[in-house]
């Protein structure tokens, strides 16, 4: 075992993330020093600052770790390593190092293996209409299903809950990713390597011979996936995806981007689940704060409601929060054919839950700050 300085510091950096719940650790280089901050709860925070010699050489053993070459420095590279923490927990260490105006940076994701969920109200999907429905889209034959949002919302986390509740050995279930986010258990799963001639679309090609019963395409990245993505739902598979849109009509509105036809759409899409991620407040320390008359008037609810604000106490470390939770929309399509020219109002219509009232049942229930959602309609989610 490798006790140097170097070796414990990167380990005591991933070990402290860890403890406090990060999702992913950032070394950033600066003109005099390089810094390190914690994604916790979505939001950055500087943990401590070093000495510009240190960051090569914790850089090269992150390196060594990662199995990424030594000697380049003007490419960006990405890599991974297993970090045990003891015998029942070890975490994916995802690895982006790629050069700055001042050196070399790196970021570190931080998974937990084994971290899909056993079902959905463990994601935060706690309507049990909403849940039995997306469980009753999921039993279809044949068809496309959709999780979109922003990078870093948990939309593999989820579509991995939904194929464990599909894993019960009575299908052929295969996943096409860039990269693999969960090794799962009697679920065959394709790394693509596009450095290799490994594409998604290449690897859907050769995926469709092995004759699956349920697909899961990383990401409809362009005009060829989403064209296999379609035909493998038109020709019996169950087809999951994702896409990078800010809603459920938004998620029309690229596909059709990609020169997939209304006609085509309309007849494979089973379910679009739009989400985002927001944070908790800390139970032990969220204190009542009047409900803004701007959100009362947009949320349907009434000013007397009492809502919730952070605090701060020693266990949230002093921010008021403590994890995140889904925030979400759903459509269920399944079974619901209509006119092309009609195609995006109908799926408005079809949703049984909106970020609306996903917003009001968050709030009611004093997990999320009212500041936070105020923060979602700024940026147009609803």
């Amino acid at each position: 075992m490798d006790d140097s300085p170097i070796v414990q510091l990167l380990d005591d950096l991933v070990l402290a993330a860890v403890g406090r719940g990060a999702s992913d650790i950032h070394l950033e280089p600066q003109e005099k020093f390089w810094r390190v901050r914690f994604r916790i709860n979505g939001k950055l925070v500087v943990v401590r600052e070093f000495a510009r010699e240190l960051l090569p050489p914790l850089l090269s053993r992150l390196k060594i770790v990662s199995q990424l070459p030594l000697d380049e420095h003007r490419r960006p590279a990405e890599g991974k390593w297993l970090f045990r923490v003891n015998e029942q927990t070890t975490y994916d260490i995802r690895v982006s190092i790629i050069p700055f105006l001042y050196g070399e940076g790196a970021v570190l994701r931080i998974l937990k293996l084994l971290g899909m969920q056993p079902d959905l109200r463990s994601l935060g999907f706690r309507d049990d209409a909403v849940c039995a429905s997306i469980h009753r889209t999921i039993s279809e034959r044949s068809g496309l299903f959709l999780v979109v949002g922003s990078t870093g919302c948990g939309k593999s986390t989820t579509i991995y809950t939904l194929l464990q509740m599909l894993n019960d050995g009575s299908r052929k279930i295969i996943t096409v990713e860039d990269p693999v986010e969960y090794a799962a258990k009697g679920i065959s799963q394709v790394n693509v390597a596009a450095n290799q001639g490994l594409s998604f679309a290449s690897a859907l090609r050769a995926i469709l011979r092995q004759a699956p019963n349920v697909l899961f395409i990383g990401e409809i990245r362009d005009q060829e996936t989403a064209a296999i993505a379609i035909q493998a739902a038109l020709t019996g598979h169950f087809v999951f995806s994702t896409l990078h849109a800010d809603g459920v009509a938004g998620a029309v509105s690229r596909i059709e981007n990609l020169q997939i036809s209304k006609c085509l759409i309309g007849a494979t899409i089973r379910g679009i689940l739009a989400q985002r991620l927001v944070r908790c407040l800390c139970p032990h320390c969220r204190r009542q704060y009047p409900l803004p008359p701007a959100l009362a008037q947009r949320l349907a609810l009434d000013e007397s409601v009492r809502t919730f604000q952070p605090g701060k106490c020693e266990k949230c470390r002093q921010s008021g929060y403590d994890g995140r939770t889904v925030h979400y929309e759903w459509a269920p399509l399944a079974g619901k054919g209509t006119q092309p020219e009609k195609l995006q109002n109908h799926i408005n219509d079809c949703r049984t839950m909106t970020f609306s009232a996903s917003a009001r049942q968050l709030l009611l229930e004093g997990r999320v700050s009212a500041d936070d959602i105020l923060v979602d309609y700024a940026n147009k989610f609803y």
